[in-house]
């Protein structure tokens, strides 16, 4: 084989390489489902956000039943790639982004404030915030790798902080993506393609599940 031939098989090899790379890399990325927050609705459904998308859910059909885009067809003035969200007492929504909030009004359909963490609003809370979530207690609960940091409405900041599994959240794995409220009073945590049921009674985990194949449809 002459120097010119043993270069293009070279090629060929390098080619096809690249493409199985590829493809493998795709269907990898594909098959793990990674939202980035979780909010509940005034309509009763929740709102999955994935950079510019969002997905609802409903929990009637038990299933996924619109996938939209941000600032396109709802959620107005809200950036892509949030890191967690919260509907407050208040009946607003808060959306958080590195050290910075997003208020969102209902009525108004869109983003009516911008704030920074700790300097006006949610004192004691830390910046970069994986998941957030609304106790039954009435306290928010925001979780950050192994920590989290429970958030007093009545006095306006945190008012203790944990280790998951150590002084509470039994059975939560650390580094949650996403966490939601469901109506038969338990919470959903989600990281990677897998979600946690959490049975508050227990006060533990009840359950782990894979998005979609045993719950979560269309996620």
């Amino acid at each position: 084989m002459n120097a010119y031939n043993k270069s293009m098989a070279l090629l060929k090899v390098l080619v096809v390489g690249t493409i199985l790379i590829s493809v493998i890399l795709v269907v990898g990325s594909t098959s793990v489902a990674a939202y980035q927050a979780a909010v509940t609705h005034p309509n009763g459904k929740v709102y999955f956000f994935d950079r510019d998308k969002y997905y609802r859910f409903d929990f009637q059909s038990d299933q996924v039943d619109k996938v939209g885009t941000i600032g396109v067809d709802g959620w107005k003035g809200l950036p892509a790639s949030t890191e967690a969200a919260i509907l407050h007492p208040n009946g607003k929504a808060y959306f958080f982004l590195g050290d910075k909030y997003y208020r969102f009004n209902f009525q108004s359909d869109q983003v009516d404030k911008v704030g920074t963490i700790g300097v006006n609003g949610w004192k004691g809370l830390s910046a970069n915030i994986g998941a957030a979530l609304l106790h039954p207690n009435g306290k928010a609960y925001f979780f950050q790798r192994n920590k989290y940091y429970r958030f007093d409405f009545q006095n306006d900041q945190v008012d203790k902080v944990g280790t998951i599994g150590v002084d509470g959240w039994k059975g939560l794995p650390a580094n949650v993506d996403v966490a939601t409220e469901h109506p038969n009073g338990k919470a959903y945590f989600f990281m990677g393609n897998q979600y946690y049921r959490f049975d508050y009674r227990p006060d533990r985990v009840d359950k782990m599940g894979k998005i979609g194949s045993d719950g979560w449809k269309k996620l």
